[in-house]
């Protein structure tokens, strides 16, 4: 072989690397597949549209989120079927993941946990006799509270903690 051959091999090889990282980084780039479609663009519920593929991506294009006022000075959110579709409409982005949380565990019979998770895909979402309006009384919510987990969970974290030569300071 001739330099002039393998000097054009090696491009070739070098360009066709260079495209395919070019496609991958475009690729992740992009929205989640139909996160623009699960919901309008609502100013600060996006986030809950990619949560909701991330985790439920069969309720992909099944439910829009809408942006609505607090009520009374509370955090809100209220769900509505309308026609095929869930209605989530919420004051917060917080507030939209707990109502779809709560459409989820009431009327889908599907949960996650720290435990496991059932978040088997539902062929026909369940339609809401009435709306439900629920709002909190708390002003500020927490997630992971190391007092919530169980005595099985805690000792287990202690056990890889000691296995890591990490202590409790």
């Amino acid at each position: 072989m001739n330099i002039s051959r393998l000097c054009r091999q090696a491009l070739s090889r070098t360009g066709f690397i260079v495209v395919l990282l070019i496609a991958i980084w475009a690729q992740a780039a992009k929205p989640a597949h139909g996160a623009t479609a699960t919901a309008p663009k609502e100013e600060g519920l996006q986030p809950v549209a990619e949560l909701a593929h991330r985790v439920v991506p069969w309720m992909d294009g099944r439910f829009v989120l809408i942006r609505i006022p607090k009520d009374a000075g509370q955090d809100v959110f209220e769900l509505r079927t309308e026609g095929s579709k869930l209605a989530i409409r919420a004051s917060d982005p917080v507030s939209a993941a707990m109502g779809l949380n709560y459409y989820l565990k009431y009327y889908c019979h599907r949960s996650m946990s720290l435990v496991g998770e059932n978040l088997a895909p539902v062929k026909v979402l369940p339609a809401l006799a009435t709306p439900v309006h629920r709002t909190s009384r708390f002003k500020y919510r927490y997630f992971l509270n190391y007092c919530t987990f169980n005595k099985r969970n805690r000792s287990g974290m202690a056990e890889h903690a000691s296995k890591n030569g990490l202590q409790r300071q």
